[in-house]
């Protein structure tokens, strides 16, 4: 039961809150559960890092790949549900599955009780994120809450720029260099048109480039050379799956897990790649025929 509902949370927290954050709130919390109730996360994480991925496929504002898709070929709301509705739903029936099959075992522990606070840091961080919804949903300007929200955090947080894991940030940035300058070679951009010409190509081009260099450089690049925002946004988000590097997110989980367990960093990957990349075949074969 605890297994699923921490599932669940980080599911329906990720299409609002995105993958990356439901799984900085939630890995740490479960961890903290399986020290004090003596039992190993390691199966719990990853399926939250699934969920976390497939989760925030619903909605624009859930990863950076729908963000920017959304900000680029600018679909009605409703059409963008059409097409990320499906996998969301999909993919949390799955993991229910998977979860109903896992052994379960009978959790014995003591949790402090919270005192609950009044903070204007909540309620200030509460119109950020408003301010953020209304940003993406009707092309406000966002340069303008980042700088409060950089500013705010500044202030409140003395030290917040030192917490931030810039070698992440780095990675990150490559992959958009990287994407950059590949987009800008001629023969690359020849091929690309060629390639991307059917709807299908498409969507399983969005899936295996995201297997190496994630999805969010691949939704970039391949949105460069078509108009099929459709079966892009299907491909990049089921491509999300897969490798470790094929969603960011994933490199969230496994960096925070492994800083606890560094033990376990085989056992993590090993096991990572099998349900992953299960998911990814059943879900990308199932998805051929709604594109």
């Amino acid at each position: 039961i605890i297994c699923a509902a921490l599932i669940i949370l980080v599911f329906f927290f990720s299409m609002f809150l995105t993958n990356d954050v439901a799984l900085i709130t939630f890995i740490p919390l479960t961890i903290i559960i399986g020290k004090k109730s003596n039992f190993s996360t390691l199966k719990i994480v990853i399926l939250e890092t699934i969920a976390a991925n497939l989760g925030s496929a619903l909605t624009p504002m859930g990863s950076p790949q729908n963000i920017y898709l959304y900000s680029k070929f600018a679909p009605a709301p409703i059409e963008f549900f059409k097409i990320t509705f499906g996998i969301s739903i999909v993919g949390l029936i799955i993991l229910l599955l998977i979860n109903f099959f896992i052994p379960k075992d009978e959790l014995i522990f003591e949790l402090e009780t919270p005192i609950f606070k009044k903070n204007i840091n909540v309620f200030v961080s509460t119109a950020i994120f408003v301010s953020v919804l209304l940003s993406i949903f009707f092309k406000l300007p966002i340069i303008y809450i980042t700088i409060f929200n950089i500013g705010y955090l500044t202030y409140k947080k003395e030290n917040i720029f030192q917490k931030i894991d810039w070698i992440l940030l780095a990675t990150f940035i490559s992959f958009f260099i990287f994407v950059g300058n590949l987009s800008n070679i001629e023969l690359i951009r020849s091929w690309m048109f060629n390639l991307l010409s059917e709807s299908t190509q498409v969507y399983f081009t969005g899936i295996i480039l995201s297997q190496f260099i994630s999805n969010v450089p691949a939704a970039i690049l391949i949105s460069e050379f078509t108009t099929k925002w459709k079966p892009l946004l299907l491909g990049v988000n089921i491509g999300g799956l897969g490798t470790l590097i094929a969603s960011l997110a994933s490199l969230i989980s496994y960096k925070l897990y492994i800083s606890e367990f560094p033990e376990e960093k085989r056992k993590f990957f090993i096991l990572f790649s099998i349900l992953n990349f299960s998911i990814l075949i059943l879900m990308g074969s199932l998805f051929t025929f709604f594109i």
